[in-house]
């Protein structure tokens, strides 16, 4: 999320198809910002950074 306006992303939408007001339409996309991401670590190796 954006943490100055608290936005998650963007919606984008074909130019050559029509705006449906009150429908969804597969014409529009939301793109999500991602800045971080919860993970699980299932294992690591021992070993310098370098290799």
């Amino acid at each position: 999320m954006d943490p100055l306006y608290n936005l998650e992303g963007i919606v984008i939408k074909r130019k050559d198809t029509p705006y449906q007001p009150g429908k969804r339409s597969w014409s529009w996309q939301k793109v999500i910002h991602w800045k971080e991401a919860e993970v699980v670590v299932t294992g690591y190796r021992k070993t310098s950074w370098y290799g």
